[in-house]
């Protein structure tokens, strides 16, 4: 099924959607292989996975970290193969990307004939700067993304024949202790295949049977899932403070303005932030989702609202209901989802104005597509750090005395942790830490309590925790006597008395 006519191609405007494909996967394992730190999160999942055997990664974790089994197991699975060393740990979202964006292609090819809108949604994909900085990130996301487009993939291309809607449904028991967002994903493809089968079937219902088989399977798989892995989880309810103060979860009163301030809040930051193409302060894909979801609501095929749509609106309501927040992290997984509404949205616009439609067609237009939209991922610069406590460790351990003291922070603690485990660098002198930050006369006063050389290792540096530390050093009239700063990486020596 496609949303439009066919349109006649060329030699070249077939060979740049897998261009822009290569393109994509091209940018993450630069982006893979540029090694950056661990930043907090990150290693407090690390320490849980090269520390536990796989019997005990099923116990909940340590330092309030979820993340699906399969993913864990799988985790640790690359970690052997590829000991101490990030690398190990980043294989698996760097597969599960390729996979996605892999699937991401073929829904394209799909959905769409004419190579223009091929281009600008395979564009708006491979240089989203959130996908390529998670396609190398120790966490599930990508597992999501992987999950969410080879189940659309397969719902669109191969529930034609039972032997497709057999392999939906293995791949949705599977996905289940892989992906938390597993249950949104198969909600919309069960929809769209009972929609499409009992709409497009006719006098056809042999298909009934076997779809009841599988939803009745999943669903006892489900309960499974949610008895042995979420059900009365110790995390729960620090998780949901947490979200809570973060904005991540919605009010639910929709009787106050409050709310739809806060639904203009997630709208902005999904158009803003996870899907951030726009220049100075425009960003028009908000307007091309939008004729897109009014197109396929009144003259397009209706029951693709059901895979691109349905699983926004769910996450949404899981967000009122404060089960899932609505947050850049945990909605990556339905950037496919906004990129072929938009898509959509921009088909029916050239649909309406033909001489753009030519316009579009021609090699030069095909070509300046991904070229304009790779601009905004450019300029937020390219291979991405976030807190790089790396070139910070090896210049104190290139610098430091056997005398020097290494204080370090409770923020840097994860990162700095994880690498002395792994031997990753070779520090002399003596190593401290500092206490929780719950206490903030107690945390200023055990660092100034230190003698002697001493180093200050920081990461994420704020003017309420750590910079209280430099400023109240500074207001002694002690100043650093060697640094070494890098992004969101902080080493400072001072002499103290």
């Amino acid at each position: 099924m496609s949303l439009n006519s066919t349109v006649p191609s060329t030699r070249w405007s077939s060979r740049i959607p897998p261009a822009v494909l290569a393109c994509g996967l091209l940018l993450a394992l630069v982006q893979f292989l540029h090694g950056r730190s661990l930043w907090v999160d990150e290693a407090m999942l690390a320490l849980n996975i090269v520390t536990r055997d796989p019997l005990g990664l099923l116990r909940p974790l340590d330092d309030n970290q979820v993340a699906p089994i399969l993913f864990l197991l799988l985790e640790k699975a690359f970690t052997s193969l590829v000991p101490n060393s990030e690398y190990g740990l980043r294989i698996l979202p760097l597969l599960c990307y390729a996979a996605g964006a892999f699937a991401f292609f073929r829904i394209v090819l799909h959905l769409f004939q004419h190579a223009a809108i091929q281009v600008l949604a395979l564009s708006l994909f491979a240089f989203n700067t959130n996908l390529i900085f998670y396609a190398s990130e120790v966490k599930q996301y990508m597992g999501d993304l992987a999950v969410c487009c080879i189940i659309f993939w397969w719902t669109l291309e191969y529930t034609t024949d039972r032997r497709g809607l057999h392999r939906l449904g293995v791949i949705s028991l599977v996905a289940i202790w892989f992906s938390s967002v597993t249950p949104i994903i198969v909600l919309s493809a069960f929809g769209y295949v009972v929609h499409h089968r009992w709409r497009e079937g006719g006098n056809d219902r042999a298909w009934i049977r076997p779809m009841l088989l599988w939803c009745v399977g999943w669903c006892i798989m489900f309960m499974l899932y949610y008895a042995s892995v979420v059900h009365d989880h110790p995390t729960r309810a620090l998780m949901q403070r947490f979200w809570l103060d973060a904005n991540g979860l919605l009010p639910n009163d929709p009787f106050t303005v409050r709310f739809y301030n806060a639904l203009w809040d997630r709208a902005h930051h999904v158009f803003t932030l996870l899907l951030p193409y726009g220049v100075k302060n425009i960003y028009p894909l908000p307007l091309f989702w939008l004729i897109g979801c009014f197109g396929l609501a009144f003259s397009g095929p209706r029951r693709l609202l059901l895979l691109f749509l349905l699983p926004v609106v769910v996450h949404l309501l899981l967000a009122i209901l404060h089960f899932y927040p609505f947050e850049t992290r945990m909605l990556l997984y339905l950037i496919p989802c906004f990129i072929v509404v938009a898509a959509y949205g921009v088909q029916r616009i050239m649909q309406r104005w033909p001489k753009l439609d030519a316009l579009a067609r021609r090699p030069l237009a095909l070509t300046l597509i991904p070229i304009v939209l790779a601009y905004p991922f450019l300029r937020k610069g390219f291979p991405r750090g976030k807190q790089e406590i790396k070139p910070c460790l090896a210049y104190i351990a290139e610098h430091a005395e056997p005398a020097d003291v290494v204080y370090v922070d409770i923020g840097a603690k994860p990162a700095f942790t994880y690498y002395a485990l792994i031997g990753k660098f070779d520090l002399p002198g003596t190593v401290r830490f500092a206490p929780a930050r719950d206490d903030p006369e107690k945390y200023l006063a055990d660092a100034l309590s230190q003698h002697g050389p001493t180093w200050f290792v920081f990461t994420h540096m704020r003017k309420r925790d750590s910079n209280s530390i430099i400023a109240a050093l500074e207001k002694k009239g002690l100043t650093p006597t060697d640094q070494c700063v890098a992004r969101s990486g902080y080493a400072y020596r001072y002499q103290l008395p």
